[in-house]
């Protein structure tokens, strides 16, 4: 049951324009205009892997955060849910489904921006390097299914559609995945280290040159894991009354 639903869903929003849109092309396209903005390293890295890392993250989080959410509020309001509830998927399946759906559907962004960044600016690395980074990315994107979650459980579809929108891209802008944090004035900086983007990135790029990642970083993506992960399930159960009979 566990994996004929993770199978439809994943075909399901594959074939979604948003997601083709938001977290493929989108990536893609500001790697390819960004990527050669300049020769200098940022973070002991060339820029060209810097901004990898970043629109890597930009587009596997993207997809967690529209997977999760924006599906879940248009299920709930078609009553999709309300089906699903009388079949023997149970709440845990149902929601280890969303979140796993979330991290394969992020997968593709990331490898497409890889593969852009070899083949375009020669960004090298190791198998054992190219495997962390899509690993740590993976992990990282597990907080926004969560967040996606919670939003699609709160949410009528319209809302949830420009809470997600809004999040995204407030979160990607004040997390770093645009710009470097250390060229943020001093205030926004204290702002992009307590957000996810921040943490995930920095993270990423960490595995990515063979380093061990800070644990403020580690402690960071467990932490909003954690925190939204407690919300996601709260707004879950809220949901679930709402439409109990």
């Amino acid at each position: 049951m566990f994996a004929s639903y993770a199978r439809f869903e994943i075909t399901r929003i594959s074939r979604n324009a948003r997601y083709l849109i938001f977290t493929l092309f989108g990536p893609t396209a500001i790697f390819l205009f960004n990527a050669g903005a300049t020769k200098s390293k940022v973070g002991g890295l060339p820029w060209a892997a810097y901004f990898m890392i970043s629109m890597a993250a930009y587009g596997a989080l993207g997809a967690a955060l529209n997977a999760s959410g924006f599906r879940l509020a248009t299920e709930r309001a078609s009553g999709w849910v309300r089906q699903l509830r009388s079949t023997p998927l149970t709440d845990r399946a149902w929601l280890g489904t969303k979140v796993l759906v979330s991290i394969v559907l992020g997968l593709p962004a990331v490898l497409i921006v890889v593969a852009l960044a070899i083949a375009t600016h020669g960004v090298d690395g190791n198998v054992g390097e190219w495997v962390a980074l899509v690993a740590a990315l993976a992990a990282g994107s597990v907080p926004f299914a969560f967040l996606g979650l919670a939003l699609g459980s709160l949410l009528d579809p319209d809302a949830c559609q420009a809470a997600s929108i809004a999040a995204y891209l407030l979160i990607a802008f004040l997390g770093g995945l645009f710009y470097p944090i250390t060229s943020f004035p001093t205030a926004l900086r204290y702002v992009a280290d307590a957000l996810p983007a921040s943490h995930v990135a920095a993270v990423a790029r960490a595995v990515f040159v063979g380093h061990t990642p800070q644990p403020g970083d580690l402690l960071g993506v467990a932490a909003w894991i954690v925190a939204l992960g407690a919300v996601a399930l709260w707004a879950h159960r809220r949901a679930e009354v709402a439409v109990a009979p």
